[in-house]
């Protein structure tokens, strides 16, 4: 993705008269929406891990036996 990002800015520095041309156009809107795609999948990971993390806090916390997710991990 930093790759695609990089060539979009170093044609844009190089060819400033692209900015008007419709698939120009399109090629960046493309590649915003494929980074704000990829930003929400590594934040509902992150929020996922979280959730597990905080999950796994409670279980100890109340002494509950671990679920069968967890159990099966741990052999």
């Amino acid at each position: 993705m930093s790759d695609n990002l990089n060539a979009a800015i170093k044609e844009l520095n190089n060819h400033k008269e692209k900015l008007q041309m419709p698939e120009y156009r399109d090629y960046l809107r493309i590649n915003s929406d494929l980074a704000n795609r990829t930003a929400t999948v590594i934040g509902d990971f992150v929020e996922y891990s979280r959730a597990g993390a905080q999950s796994e806090r409670f279980q100890k916390k109340l002494d509950l036996p671990p679920s069968a997710k967890t159990a099966a991990s741990n052999e």
